[in-house]
């Protein structure tokens, strides 16, 4: 039992990090952080 919960984990990791990396390859880490940028700066009022 303990191997089919480890085998199912481990590919839950990969298709994890194969999404990841379909994001950083299509830019979308830009489009968030510009987002998380304006946020902050509004709630601390420096923007």
């Amino acid at each position: 039992m303990k191997d089919k919960n480890k085998k199912y984990s481990i590919i839950a990791i990969l298709i994890a990090l194969i999404f990841i990396l379909i994001g950083i390859n299509k830019k979308e880490f830009e489009a968030y952080y510009s987002k998380a940028k304006m946020i902050c700066t509004q709630c601390i009022g420096i923007g």
